[in-house]
C-alpha cells in the first residue's frame, strides 16, 4: 500500500501538450501585430503627417476609418466564430497587417494611406477573432492570458525603442517598415498554431453573454471605464505631436513610451492584490487618476513634466483595464 502511494506521489505531473505549446506561440504571434500597432501609433501618425503634409483632422480621419473597419469586421464575425478556423483567420489577418505596413511606407498620397490603414484595420479584426477562438480552446484562458503579458510587454517595449530610432535614422517611411516587420514576425509565430476549429468549445461557451453585457452597461463605473478606453484611443494618436511641441525627438518619445510600459507592467500587477470588495472603488480611483494624468499631459509646459504625467496616465490605464476585466469576470460568473 505504502509503495503504491509513494509511486503515485512520485509520478510525473502531466505538462502542457505539444498542441498547447503551439497554441500559446500562435497566441503570442497574433498579439504582436496588435500591440505593435498600438505602441507605434503616435509615431506612425507623426510620420504620416510630416511625410504627406497632413493636418490633425486628416490623419485623425484616416485612423478613425482604420478603427471603424476593425470594429465592423470584428462585430460582424463575432456571432459566427464557431464556423472559422483560428489558424486560417490569424494568418490572413497578420499577413494583411504586414502588407498594410509595407503599403503605408510606400503611400505617396492620403488616399493610398487610407487604403493601407483600412487594410490594417481589417487585418487587426481578423487577428482579434482568431485570438478569441484560440482562447476558447484553452483550458484556462485567465492563466494563458497572464503568461502572455510578459513577452508581449517586452516586445512592445522593444518596438517602441527601435521604432523611434529607426524613424530618426532612416526617415519617416521606415517606421511603417518597422511595423511591417513586427507583423511579419507575428505571422511567422501564428503559423505554429494548430489546425483545429474551435467549433464545439465556442458553441459551449455561448451562454448569456448579451444579457450580461447589457447588465454591465447599466453600471456607471463600467461605462466610465469604457469612456477611458475610447478617450485614450482618440488622444493617444496625437501624443507624439505634443511631445514634439516640447522639443522632444522621435527617439525621446519612444523612450517615454517604453518607460511608461515598464511602469505600467510593474504597477498593474499590483491590481491582482485588490480585494473583491474594493474593486469598484479602485476602478473609480483609477479612472480619476487617468483623467488627471491626461489633463497634466495636455497642459505640460516642460518635457520632464510631460513624461511624468504620461507615465502616471499609462499606469492608471493599465489598472483600469485590469480591474474592469476582473469586474467582467465576476459578472459572467
Amino acid at each position: 500500500m505504502s509503495s503504491g502511494n509513494a509511486a503515485s506521489k512520485n509520478a510525473p505531473r502531466a505538462g502542457p501538450s505539444r498542441t498547447d505549446v503551439m497554441r500559446w506561440i500562435a497566441l503570442l504571434g497574433l498579439s504582436i501585430p496588435l500591440y505593435a500597432t498600438i505602441t507605434l501609433s503616435p509615431l506612425l501618425n507623426g510620420a504620416a503627417m510630416d511625410r504627406l503634409g497632413l493636418d490633425s483632422l486628416e490623419i485623425g480621419g484616416i485612423r478613425t476609418f482604420e478603427i471603424l473597419t476593425n470594429a465592423v469586421l470584428t462585430i460582424g464575425l463575432a456571432p459566427r466564430l464557431a464556423k472559422f478556423e483560428a489558424k486560417r483567420l490569424g494568418l490572413v489577418g497578420a499577413g494583411a497587417m504586414a502588407l498594410a505596413g509595407l503599403a503605408s511606407a510606400l503611400a505617396a498620397a492620403p488616399a493610398a494611406l487610407l487604403g493601407a490603414r483600412s487594410l490594417a484595420g481589417a487585418g487587426a479584426g481578423l487577428c482579434q477573432c482568431a485570438l478569441a477562438i484560440l482562447m476558447a480552446e484553452t483550458r484556462s484562458p485567465q492563466k494563458i492570458g497572464g503568461s502572455l503579458m510578459a513577452p508581449i510587454t517586452g516586445f512592445a517595449i522593444a518596438t517602441a525603442l527601435i521604432g523611434g530610432r529607426v524613424s530618426e535614422e532612416y526617415g519617416h517611411h521606415s517606421i511603417f517598415l518597422c511595423l511591417a516587420i513586427a507583423c511579419a514576425i507575428g505571422f511567422a509565430l501564428a503559423y505554429a498554431g494548430p489546425r483545429s476549429p474551435a467549433g464545439a468549445r465556442l458553441e459551449a461557451a455561448k451562454t448569456t453573454a448579451p444579457a450580461t453585457s447589457f447588465g454591465a452597461l447599466r453600471s456607471p463605473y463600467v461605462l466610465a471605464a469604457a469612456l477611458v478606453f475610447l478617450g485614450s484611443s482618440a488622444t493617444w494618436a496625437f501624443f507624439e505631436r505634443k511631445g514634439r511641441s516640447l522639443g522632444l525627438e522621435a527617439a525621446d518619445i519612444s523612450n517615454v513610451i517604453a518607460a511608461a510600459l515598464v511602469a505600467a507592467g510593474v504597477f498593474a500587477s499590483l491590481s491582482m492584490l485588490v480585494r473583491d470588495r474594493w474593486v469598484k472603488a479602485f476602478t473609480i480611483g483609477a479612472v480619476a487618476i487617468f483623467a488627471a494624468g491626461a489633463a497634466a499631459t495636455a497642459l505640460s509646459t516642460s518635457a520632464l513634466f510631460f513624461a511624468g504625467a504620461y507615465v502616471i496616465q499609462t499606469i492608471a490605464y493599465a489598472w483600469t483595464q485590469n480591474l474592469l476585466t476582473a469586474m467582467g469576470v465576476r459578472m459572467d460568473t
